[in-house]
């Protein structure tokens, strides 16, 4: 769903799915944190990086990981001194 609505859909599918779908739907969990890494930071929110990094999942959190090495700005926020 969301290679299919684009980028700018992440805080539309995250806000409009709520957590509990996200929760049971571990595919569309997956596209979203894959597709953090091909987003701008502004199109991410605080509560849906929270809610990702945090799945009990653990392959969402591995791919949410992965995404993020792609922008500098959250590694400078894990690895600050």
């Amino acid at each position: 769903m969301v290679r299919i609505l684009g980028q700018r859909s992440l805080r539309i599918i995250y806000f409009n799915y709520g957590k509990s779908e996200l929760d049971n739907d571990i595919q569309l969990s997956v596209e979203l944190a894959r597709a953090i890494g091909h987003s701008t930071l502004t199109t991410i929110s605080e509560e849906m990086f929270e809610y990702l990094i945090s799945h009990r999942n653990k392959q969402i959190v591995v791919q949410l990981v992965e995404s993020l090495q792609r922008h500098d700005e959250y590694l400078r926020l894990f690895w600050s001194e």
